[in-house]
C-alpha cells in the first residue's frame, strides 16, 4: 500500500506545480479581501476547489444564498467525475471510495481516466497518495500567497495562464493516444465550445456544468459505453448487485 501511496504521490508531480501557483494567488486573493492566513488555509482545507476558493472572497460578506448557490454550481460538474469514476472503484471498499470522491478535482480525475484507460481502479492506496499531495500542495500554495504573496509578483510566474497551460498538457497525451484521436480532438473542441455556449446562455458558474455535461454526452454519443460499464450496466438489468 505505502508503495501504491508513493507512485500515486509521484504521478502528482505535474499537478503539483501548478497547485502551488493557483494556491499562491488564491491566498493572495483571499488576503486582500480581509481573510487571514488561518482562515484562507482552513477554507483550502474544507473547500479544496480552485475555481470556488477564487470566488469565495468576493462573495463571502454577501447574501449567504448566493455563495452557497455559486460554490454549488461550480463544484457540480464533479457530481460527473465522481459517477464516472466511481464505477471503476466499485471494487474497493466504500470508505476508500468516499476518501477518494472527497479529495477528487479536475486534473486528478483526468489524469487517473488517463492512466486507467477504461480499466478498474485496483489500487485505492495509489489514488489516494494522486489526491493528498496534490490537496496538500494546495494547501500549502495558499498558506504561502496568503503570507509572503504581497512581496511576489504572480503574473512573472505566469500565474493567470498556469490553469489553462495545465489542462492542455494533460489532455494532449490523451488525445494522441487515443485509439481514434480525431474523434477525441472533436470531442474535446466541441466541449470547449459547450463552455462559451454556457457562459453566452447561463453567465456565471452554470458554464462550466453545462460544458461538462455535453463533453460527457458527445464522448458516449461518439465512442460508446466501454467494456466493463457495458458489463455493470448487463449485472443491474439482470438484478445483480
Amino acid at each position: 500500500m505505502l508503495k501504491d501511496f508513493a507512485s500515486g504521490g509521484r504521478t502528482a508531480a505535474p499537478i503539483v506545480v501548478v497547485y502551488l501557483i493557483l494556491g499562491c494567488a488564491a491566498g493572495v486573493l483571499g488576503a486582500s479581501r480581509g481573510l487571514s492566513a488561518a482562515e484562507i488555509l482552513l477554507l483550502s482545507l474544507l473547500l479544496f476547489a480552485g475555481s470556488a476558493q477564487f470566488v469565495f472572497p468576493e462573495l463571502y460578506r454577501g447574501a449567504a444564498a448566493e455563495l452557497v448557490s455559486a460554490v454549488f454550481f461550480i463544484n457540480l460538474r464533479h457530481l460527473l467525475y465522481s459517477t464516472a469514476l466511481a464505477q471503476q472503484a466499485r471494487n474497493l471498499p466504500p470508505a476508500t471510495r468516499a476518501a477518494i470522491g472527497a479529495q477528487l478535482t479536475d486534473e486528478t480525475f483526468l489524469v487517473a481516466t488517463a492512466r486507467l484507460k477504461g480499466g478498474m481502479l485496483s489500487s485505492g492506496a495509489w489514488m489516494l497518495g494522486l489526491n493528498m499531495v496534490s490537496y496538500l500542495a494546495w494547501a500549502f500554495g495558499n498558506l504561502a500567497g496568503a503570507v509572503f504573496g504581497g512581496a511576489v509578483d504572480l503574473s512573472v510566474v505566469g500565474a493567470d495562464f498556469a490553469g489553462a497551460a495545465m489542462f492542455v498538457a494533460l489532455l494532449f497525451p490523451q488525445i494522441t493516444g487515443h485509439a481514434r484521436p480525431s474523434a477525441a480532438a472533436a470531442v474535446a473542441v466541441l466541449g470547449g465550445g459547450g463552455a462559451v455556449l454556457g457562459l453566452w446562455l447561463f453567465p456565471g458558474p452554470a458554464a462550466t456544468t453545462v460544458a461538462a455535461a455535453l463533453a460527457a454526452v458527445l464522448g458516449v454519443a461518439v465512442f460508446g459505453a466501454n467494456e466493463s460499464d457495458r458489463e455493470f450496466a448487463a449485472k443491474l438489468r439482470a438484478g445483480e448487485k
